[in-house]
C-alpha cells in the first residue's frame, strides 16, 4: 500500500457532535448502571440508547456548544488527512 493509502486506512473517520455525547453518556449510563445494579443486570443497548436520546433532546445549549467544538476540531483533522491523502 502507498503511504497515503494506509494514512487513510488507519486514521479514524470523522466524529460529529452526537457521537461525542453518545461516547461520554454511554460511559456515564454504564458506571451508573454498574453503581445502582447489584444483582449483575446489565443496561442493554436498546436502553442506552433511548436514554441517551432523551438526554440529547434535552442538552443545555453550553454542553452543546462544547460538542460542536470537538467536532470541529475533529473536522480539522478529518480534512488534513484527506489533503494529505489527495497529494
Amino acid at each position: 500500500l502507498s503511504l497515503s493509502l494506509s494514512l487513510l486506512l488507519s486514521s479514524p473517520p470523522l466524529i460529529y457532535a452526537d457521537n461525542f455525547f453518545f461516547r461520554a453518556e454511554r460511559a456515564n449510563i454504564l458506571s451508573e448502571s454498574n453503581n445502582d445494579n447489584d444483582s449483575g443486570n446489565r443496561t442493554s443497548f436498546e436502553d442506552i440508547g433511548r436514554i441517551i436520546g432523551q438526554r440529547w433532546r434535552n442538552i443545555e445549549e453550553t454542553e452543546l456548544a462544547e460538542y460542536k467544538r470537538m467536532a470541529k476540531e475533529d473536522n480539522e483533522r478529518y480534512r488534513d488527512q484527506m489533503k494529505t491523502f489527495y497529494k
